[in-house]
């Protein structure tokens, strides 16, 4: 936490300033994620602060929205083209890269948890530059870096360049998939539901509606990202496991 403080600090994401009235004032919030490596083992814990735009309104206090996702065509373009030109493929980490970018509305922000000036407990920032939000902002900028060596890991995808293409693989995203459903030890099946059972309006509700949405989901980006992937460079020297 101490660390991501200093980084908004250093590249004054905001300023400390009296709560004003009558103004949306956005929540902070902090979200803490691991970070592993490609075989699955803990590679380091981050924390981030993000604003919490919930409580904004479309067309009132925000306009632009922006999902910070690359989407997979992109990647699958920029990697057959290194295969197929024999280019090298180095990896790069941006390093706070959602801080740089410039903020053109005013937003005013409570203080972090764990980080209020005792001094000015009911005063708030104004963010200058783009802090992390829900998709409340389109980033721009030029980013320090850090060099993590040759392409290996990525989104969920591991990735073993040989002389003849570059083989991906799911496997790790295709494990925890399986762990969150209990069916580590299952035996497999070409479908996972009985191919004669008849959908009706009645039946037995889903204990976990939230859980069941999550692991169908998850079943959908394994299957679209190996087929459209498969379908996309057959002709190309790119060989695919999707698990």
């Amino acid at each position: 936490m101490l660390d991501e403080y200093n980084a908004l600090i250093k590249n004054s994401t905001w300023i400390l300033v009296p709560k004003p009235a009558c103004v949306n004032m956005v929540r902070s919030m902090w979200l803490f994620k691991h970070k592993f490596h490609a075989n699955g083992t803990l590679s380091r814990y981050k924390a981030l602060l993000v604003a919490n735009g919930s409580s904004q309104q479309q067309g009132i206090d925000v306009d632009e929205t922006f999902s910070p996702v690359v989407k997979p065509a992109t990647i699958r373009t920029v990697l057959s083209l290194a295969v197929s030109r024999k280019w090298p493929i180095h990896q790069l980490d941006v390093n706070n890269a959602f801080l740089n970018g410039n903020l053109s509305e005013t937003v005013y922000m409570h203080q972090p948890p764990g980080f209020t000036d005792p001094q000015l407990c009911h005063s708030g920032w104004v963010l200058s530059e783009s802090l992390r939000y829900f998709s409340f902002y389109l980033p721009t900028g030029e980013f320090d870096m850090t060099d993590l060596g040759a392409f290996n890991y990525f989104l969920g995808i591991s990735a073993t360049r040989s002389s003849t293409g570059l083989f991906l693989s799911q496997k790790k995203y295709t494990c925890e998939l399986l762990e969150r459903a209990n069916m580590v030890n299952c035996n497999p099946s070409w479908t996972p539901v009985d191919t004669d059972s008849k959908l009706g309006p009645e039946g037995v509700a889903v204990q976990d509606p939230t859980l069941y949405r999550s692991l169908a989901g998850g079943l959908q980006l394994i299957h679209a990202f190996g087929y459209s992937t498969i379908q996309d460079f057959t002709a190309d020297s790119l060989l695919f496991d999707i698990g």
